[in-house]
């Protein structure tokens, strides 16, 4: 008998890692560029703040999971809690908007994975859409995992591998041995700052994902205080260290991925394999909540039957997500602009908005009783909202207009542009 794994299977710490592995590759990856876009004080401000904006984002959705979850509704995702609190046109908004990110992010991570592996072969004259089918191939097999919970132990290894990549990268930038003669970046205007403020909230992204984490967690209750308090602190040290490390060494020259400060050579074809593996494994967390979501909600449950049909099913399905996944890395191959545009269309919404209006909306159908907490945590939801808002028209533009302005200046950006690194 197969066991559904997806019912309370997963502890604190489990679900933590998840945390670390779906957010923190692309946030390490791409900060440092857009901490030298913005600017010491700018950059920084956006990095103080983000972790505790984040962090009270997850209590915002815990505390609703929490009460659709304890009325016997299905709270496994942003549709699911649309859906009861505000009614079925809410709830395809929801879906939506949860599994348009887990798109957009996946044609992210494609990119990020078929970069790396341009990297191992740096001397190999090797266009990025060739590289993008490596990518393909290798995360197919991966995406036959049908539970966060089956993934987990592989986030573990993905951490560490993580870890591994920032060590190396760290001792070229603290050696003087780091590549930084990249390109410096435009002087920055209104639109291009917002734009660039859409990395740090990109960085944070698992958020519109933690419905699906405490879904499967024994003690949900224990989400924000240990899962997503160790995993904030961890992702908000390692961003501060890297970002601020990288900018303070190459200025201007900042490149638009860490992994480029380390010269050609050995050195960055061992950190790209161990990339490589971590950008596999954020991409099949990412993959496995967009099918699975898509699965559940066109009700196509047979691809979740156990046997060969239920398998073959699931198989179909994931290798047209994955193939519509490689589109995306190709149609827009600029990492930074990629990860720019999903955080200011997606994860402003997943992020920002739509936790604390949940929130409210619970507190009109069962309201807690008057105390600070409450209070505090309805003044501070007013801001996130707004912020929100602002970040995801200004963002969104910003974002499209870089995007086509690139696209139009530099042939290396166009969409299915080479891009070999020799």
């Amino acid at each position: 008998v197969s066991k559904d794994h997806s019912l309370r299977s997963s502890g604190w710490a489990m679900t933590s890692v998840i945390i670390v592995g779906n957010s923190v590759g692309t946030g390490v990856l791409s900060l440092s560029r857009a901490l030298a876009q913005l600017g010491w004080g700018p950059g920084l401000v956006c990095l103080g703040l983000a972790g505790p904006f984040f962090w009270l984002a997850g209590y915002y959705v815990m505390q609703t999971h929490l009460y659709i979850d304890g009325k016997g509704e299905s709270a496994r995702t942003y549709g699911d809690f649309a859906g009861v609190l505000a009614g079925p046109v809410a709830r395809k908004y929801g879906y939506g908007l949860v599994y348009t990110l887990a798109f957009m992010v996946t044609g992210g991570y494609m990119l990020t994975l078929a970069n790396s592996i341009q990297q191992i072969f740096y001397d190999v004259h090797l266009c990025l859409p060739v590289a993008s089918l490596a990518a393909f191939a290798l995360v197919l097999p991966g995406t036959q995992l049908r539970t966060l919970h089956l993934i987990a132990p592989h986030a573990m290894v993905s951490f560490v591998a993580l870890l591994v990549v920032i060590a190396i990268c760290l001792y070229f930038l603290l050696s003087d041995g780091a590549s930084c003669d990249y390109e410096p970046p435009r002087s920055l205007n209104f639109w291009g700052a917002f734009n660039s403020v859409g990395s740090f909230v990109w960085s944070y992204s698992g958020v519109s994902y933690y419905p699906e984490m405490l879904a499967e967690m024994k003690r949900p209750q224990d989400f924000a205080r240990k899962s997503l308090g160790f995993a904030i602190v961890a992702m908000t040290g390692l961003y501060a260290l890297v970002s601020i490390t990288t900018y303070a060494t190459c200025g201007d020259g900042t490149p638009p991925s860490i992994v480029l400060v380390i010269p050609k050579g050995p050195w960055l074809r061992i950190a790209s394999i161990f990339m490589a593996y971590h950008i596999i494994v954020a991409y099949l967390i990412n993959s496995q909540v967009l099918i699975r979501g898509i699965v559940t909600a066109c009700g196509w449950d047979k691809a979740l039957e156990p046997g060969f049909q239920g398998r073959a099913r699931w198989f179909a399905i994931s290798t047209v997500f994955t193939a519509l996944a490689y589109l995306i890395a190709d149609v827009i191959p600029q990492f930074d602009n990629l990860n720019d545009l999903t955080g200011n269309v997606c994860c402003t919404q997943g992020c920002l908005i739509l936790p604390p209006l949940f929130f409210f909306l619970v507190q009109r159908v069962a309201p807690w009783p008057d105390s600070a907490c409450k209070t505090a945590l309805t003044i501070l939801g007013w801001p996130m909202i707004v912020s929100g808002i602002f970040l995801f028209f200004a963002g969104t533009t910003g974002s499209i207009m870089t995007i086509w302005q690139d696209a139009h200046s530099d042939d290396s950006r166009r969409p299915f542009a080479c891009q070999a690194l020799s």
